[in-house]
């Protein structure tokens, strides 16, 4: 999948992008691609992972991200992001670009 798919997936949310702080976890490859592209679009980028990377977006914990995101995107496997789920920041948007939430009934 490509940072371009993601971001189209944001912007589908018919909410303007710029202004809003999206929240990645993972910070691979296509973590820091996603994150200049919502940079490009007025996005405040955080993320979550287990190293420290360089570059100009601000590593959170998993906790702060869900709290303060208003959109999220799991990136690397993370089966503990179904149960931390009800952390999310009120009206955030969770994108799962890679179907790794599986089963979870959102009420």
């Amino acid at each position: 999948m490509s940072a371009d798919i993601a971001i189209e997936l944001l912007g589908a949310s018919r909410v303007a992008l710029a202004g809003k702080v999206l929240g990645l976890v993972g910070y691979g490859a296509l973590g820091r691609e996603i994150a200049r592209r919502a940079v490009a679009r007025g996005m405040e980028v955080l993320y979550a992972d287990l190293e420290p990377s360089a570059g100009p977006h601000r590593r959170v914990t998993l906790g702060e991200l869900l709290e303060q995101s208003d959109f999220v995107i799991p990136l690397a496997d993370a089966p503990a992001i179904a149960t931390l789920v009800p952390r999310l920041k009120p009206g955030a948007c969770l994108v799962d670009y890679l179907g790794h939430i599986k089963n979870l009934a959102l009420v």
